[in-house]
């Protein structure tokens, strides 16, 4: 007599990094379904690649038929939950697809080797920052943003002002009160060309040079 096992499987949210604005549904074994959050190799367009395991119920009404299966979990790698809620805020505050959000922050090739890499910690110099003079306007819109800050309450603002009429200035110095606070600051720029004399007024004025990330930073600095 032959006994035949089934095995159960269970429907899973994968989220790949590619242009999608919701998750794909894979297979995955019911008695070790993987948790959100971590990565797993599954096949698409005809070639394996990596994904998250995502929120949200899974499309149960696709035949398990028509789907296809995980075909591997990475142990040593996982995002938490509270980054992955915060990768689909950032898609729906940004109006991207959160694929695209999920690419920025997925590791590069090398990040999924199993060899021994070495770790690199980014540390700010303990160096003094350069003096600034701000007239009355400047300071009345930094007193401003610096109490939202102090208070932790998240608040939109928008400096108005023509080319040189000292809105960098506010910048770095609500930047200058938060890393003081032992917080941190990211500065965003519509385009890598203003990248340049940003970061070097930047770096004039804080002391140090920011980390920079864009898509002309070289896989090995991503890496770092």
């Amino acid at each position: 007599m032959h006994i035949l096992y089934k095995i159960r499987m269970a429907y899973v949210n994968v989220l790949l990094p590619v242009r999608v604005s919701k998750p794909f549904t894979y297979l995955a074994a019911d008695n070790d379904p993987p948790p959100v959050g971590a990565f797993v190799n599954v096949p698409f367009r005809g070639k394996v690649v990596t994904g998250v395991v995502w929120m949200g119920e899974p499309d149960t009404t696709v035949p398990a038929a028509k789907l296809k299966n995980i075909v591997s979990v990475h142990a040593h790698a996982a995002l938490s939950t509270i980054f992955c809620q915060y990768l689909q805020w950032l898609s729906e505050y940004t109006m991207t697809p959160v694929g695209m959000a999920l690419k920025l922050a997925m590791p590069v090739a090398e990040g999924f080797s199993d060899k021994v890499s070495r770790v690199k910690k980014a540390t700010i110099p303990n160096q003094t920052p350069k003096p600034a003079t701000l007239n009355a306007d400047q300071e009345k819109a930094l007193g401003v943003i610096t109490e939202h800050m102090r208070e932790h309450r998240h608040h939109t603002f928008l400096l108005d002002g023509v080319t040189g009429s000292g809105k960098t200035e506010v910048y770095v110095e609500a930047i200058l009160r938060c890393l003081a606070a032992g917080r941190q600051a990211l500065i965003l720029l519509p385009e890598i060309a203003l990248s340049t004399q940003m970061l070097h007024r930047i770096t004039e004025r804080l002391g140090f040079t920011p980390l920079v990330w864009h898509s002309g930073v070289t896989p090995a600095q991503r890496r770092d």
